[in-house]
């Protein structure tokens, strides 16, 4: 598992042997919860609910963020005609992120460009 976005990871044991995780179920409104559907070998399906809220041990802040254009790591800053529309949690900030805190936040109209359409 990770807590920075890839940067670092642990190995996270979940006890008895698997074939492995058919659907990773992970979301803020799970408040910090991570479930899994998966099949066991040879005895058949399982569900599993991760539980993170006590590795977690602050909310977030609006410094924790930054603004992010989906699609900006691979070309200039404008997608699909707007800039700076997301945000995005830091991988160096490890804390409890809520949708209720977080601001609108609002885009400015750029340019499109060709990669923009999908043809």
């Amino acid at each position: 598992m990770s807590l920075d976005i890839g940067e670092t990871w642990e190995k996270l044991s979940r006890g008895n042997s698997y074939d492995g995780i058919l659907k990773l179920i992970s979301d803020i409104a799970f408040k910090y919860n991570v479930v899994t559907i998966g099949k066991k070998a040879n005895s058949g399906f399982y569900i599993s609910i991760i539980d993170f809220s006590g590795i977690l041990k602050r909310e977030c802040q609006i410094s924790d963020y930054e603004i992010y254009t989906p699609g900006s790591q691979i070309r200039n800053q404008c997608f699909l005609g707007r800039r700076g529309y997301t945000l995005s949690l830091k991988p160096s900030s490890v804390c409890m992120s809520s949708k209720d805190n977080l601001p609108n936040l609002y885009y400015h109209a750029c340019v499109c460009e060709q990669e923009d359409f999908r043809w």
